[in-house]
């Protein structure tokens, strides 16, 4: 798993160098993309329950 920093992901389109290194793992980033919104929904989820 590549990390990825949170400034690349809130922008639209990552830096050029960033996608030619990942083209090959296109699969792996989706995965990842999955796995972020995951998170985020079980995070807004235990917001939602402490109030």
């Amino acid at each position: 798993m590549v990390h990825i920093p949170r400034s690349t992901v809130k922008g639209s389109s990552p830096p050029l160098k960033v996608v030619e290194s990942k083209r090959p793992s296109v699969s792996i980033d989706a995965a990842a993309k999955q796995a972020r919104l995951m998170l985020q929904r079980k995070m807004k989820r235990m917001n939602l329950m402490r109030r």
